[in-house]
């Protein structure tokens, strides 16, 4: 970026974008839970094949662009 980006973004905000990245992972709950003494605990969890769901976004000055 040269000297002269910063004033071009001034005078022209429409064309500043923001891309971002996030994900979904579903191997993050614990297989195991607490009960009071005595009692069994009962409930699922995701088991098997895990993944990953990821999702890109830009933002612009006046909407969101997704694919």
């Amino acid at each position: 970026m040269d000297c002269q980006a910063p004033a071009m973004l001034r005078r022209e905000p429409h064309r500043l974008v923001f891309l971002d990245e996030t994900s979904v992972k579903n191997n993050l709950a614990c297989p195991r839970g607490r009960t009071p003494v005595g009692e069994w605990l009962y409930g699922a969890t995701a088991f098997g094949k895990f993944w990953v769901q990821t999702f890109i976004a830009s933002l612009t000055s006046d909407a969101l662009i997704a694919p």
